[in-house]
């Protein structure tokens, strides 16, 4: 898959190819082993939803949600609904129907042929099928349940919506965009290379997940700063949005949702009664429900500010969509169904050897698609060498309370549960 990101494009020709030993093979293991056993998920990252299921793409007008039946800029209007896996395969089940009847539907029209080709059946899928079509690489009796959603890059998403809107609060002063400038200077990792496009109103595409996260981490002081630089109704809305957007964020990494160790940092505004007695069910039920709050509230600022262009919510991108309306849904179901929280289903792994043996491709060939054993075998180690230590992560995370602290800079008391302070 990293050799054809760096020689060949990522088209369904390709994916087809690539994907045969991953759909033959690797479902037999799992009808035969895995699923037995283990629950086996497919993790992908929005790009990767959306070729390998062949849904109407994100520049189209009609229903760009791979998940749902939303249209564009309609998500805070209506009750978003998840598809069922029989509605899905039923929507398939019609475009290719549709589809077999190509023939039939190629009708002449005056002068001129009306060819049904694949891009005027696309066009019928986004307009009258949910977007739906049959140009899916996963096979027809997929259930798309399975394709679970990555954390890592919806929160790298959601940054990006951020700056582009503090941009947008400070466009036509110099001296403010400057100012604010320095202060992603002084972020870890962050350099010329990465704030230049910032200040010249430019694509964030540069910004990986080390300059993400080190933006969410001094949140307070960014906003803090940011309050002194614009003091005025518009700054207000984002300061509350950064705030939220800092828990929404350290939840999102939680591999647990139960613990009263992490529930009492995360809900020390707010425990809902909870003690070192209550139930996990209890515990997890109450952090999701405050991580659903908080979402809903964030997501109803950023409709009307950084989710907005001209018309309200014609900004709002897949991941705002799916950090709404999707994942308080699906954390809930992984949870009843695994006991794991959203932590579980981050790519940040494989994207770090993903960046690593693309570089050895580029640096270690000539570029015309000539790639020496050493090069191949070079990746190969990598990967067989990167071992996961399930119990070391495990134990890591049992220690990671004082982090998650630190990250809220908060003091707990000694006490089991801990109650909001009355104001007299």
């Amino acid at each position: 898959m990293t050799h054809a990101q760096v020689q060949a494009k990522e088209n369904k020709r390709t994916l087809d190819y690539l994907l045969s030993h991953r759909l033959n093979d690797w479902d037999r293991l799992c009808s035969e082993v895995i699923k037995k056993e283990v629950p086996a998920k497919d993790l992908g990252d929005g790009k990767c939803q959306y070729k390998l299921t062949g849904h109407s793409q994100w520049n189209r007008k009609g229903y760009p949600f791979v998940r749902c039946t939303c249209k564009r800029s309609q998500g805070a209007k209506q009750e978003c609904k998840l598809l069922t896996n029989d509605e899905y395969k039923r929507y398939i089940k019609i475009a290719n129907e549709r589809w077999d009847r190509r023939d039939q539907l190629t009708k002449k029209r005056g002068r001129k042929e009306f060819q049904y080709t694949e891009k005027k059946h696309r066009d019928w899928c986004d307009q009258f099928n949910m977007g739906i079509s049959n140009f899916s690489v996963l096979p027809r009796e997929y259930n798309i349940d399975d394709l679970v959603f990555d954390m890592f890059h919806a929160k790298c998403n959601i940054v990006k919506l951020l700056l582009n809107y503090v941009r947008k609060l400070l466009a036509g002063n110099y001296t403010l965009i400057e100012k604010f400038s320095l202060i992603l200077y002084n972020l870890d990792h962050w350099g010329d290379y990465e704030v230049s496009p910032w200040m010249t109103g430019e694509g964030l595409s540069r910004l990986k997940g080390r300059h993400t996260k080190s933006f969410t981490r001094h949140i307070g002081k960014i906003n803090q700063s940011l309050q002194e630089l614009v003091m005025d109704t518009f700054s207000n809305p984002l300061s509350e949005a950064l705030i939220l957007y800092k828990w929404i964020s350290a939840f999102l990494t939680l591999p647990l949702v139960d613990e009263f160790n992490m529930a009492n940092i995360f809900l020390h505004d707010n425990m809902h009664g909870l003690t070192k007695q209550s139930p996990q069910k209890d515990i997890a039920k109450a952090m999701i429900d405050t991580f659903e709050a908080k979402v809903s509230k964030f997501y109803e600022i950023g409709y009307s500010t950084f989710c907005t262009n001209v018309v309200e919510g014609d900004a709002e991108t897949f991941y705002m969509h799916a950090l709404r309306h999707y994942f308080p849904v699906l954390i809930r179901k992984y949870y009843a169904d695994h006991l794991v929280g959203p932590g579980v289903f981050t790519m940040e792994g494989f994207e770090y050897k993903n960046f690593q043996t693309k570089r050895a491709l580029r640096n270690h060939s000539n570029s015309k698609n000539n790639v020496c054993k050493q090069s191949l075998r070079y990746n190969t180690v990598m990967y067989n060498c990167g071992t996961h230590n399930v119990g070391k992560e495990l134990k890591r995370y049992e220690n990671s309370a004082e982090w998650y602290q630190d990250y809220f800079q908060i003091e707990l008391n000694s006490t089991e549960s801990i109650v909001a302070p009355v104001e007299v």
